[in-house]
């Protein structure tokens, strides 16, 4: 997913993300500011389930339960006598590289108090909707400088001004 927030911020300059101390000191030099958070996993972000197996064919799958509903088949159904429960498993819904726990925002240079600002990586994961059993999170945002830190506009993040394609 590329983009996700509903606004106008094709005129807006961008706020890069940075997951590396090589880019953010680069930038720093530069005389970027330079903002680091910790990337902090939500729980409402996980999608729990389980692992079964097929006792015939002895194929593996990945079920949020026994009976559970699918866009294409409807119904499935997957009872005892047939499906073996291996053990229950969670999934993060927002699917990046945790090697590092942080990550760091690089404003634009000469950046004004009071100015918005775009951010096409988010650092901090924002569940916006459910769909069919997935979890849709932003993965952009607008906020603004306040000389300090940014404050993001969450309203933006609501289902309702978030593009959800399904």
């Amino acid at each position: 997913m590329d983009s996700n927030v509903n606004y106008h911020h094709h005129d807006l300059r961008r706020v890069e993300t940075v997951f590396s101390l090589r880019k953010l000191n680069k930038y720093w030099a530069a005389g970027h500011v330079t903002l680091v958070e910790k990337i902090r996993l939500k729980e409402e972000l996980f999608t729990r389930g389980y692992i079964f197996k097929d006792r015939e064919t002895g194929e593996y799958i990945e079920a949020e339960s026994r009976i559970y509903g699918t866009r294409l088949e409807g119904v499935v159904e997957l009872p005892e006598e047939d499906f073996e429960e291996i053990c229950p498993v969670k999934r993060y819904a927002r699917r990046r590289s945790l090697a590092a726990d942080w990550a760091a925002y690089i404003l634009p240079l000469g950046v004004q108090e009071g100015e918005e600002l775009y951010i096409k990586n988010l650092i901090e994961d924002v569940l916006v909707s459910e769909f069919w059993g997935e979890k849709i999170y932003a993965v952009d945002g607008i906020a603004v400088w306040n000389g300090e830190r940014l404050n993001f506009k969450h309203e933006l993040f609501d289902e309702s001004e978030c593009l959800i394609v399904g």
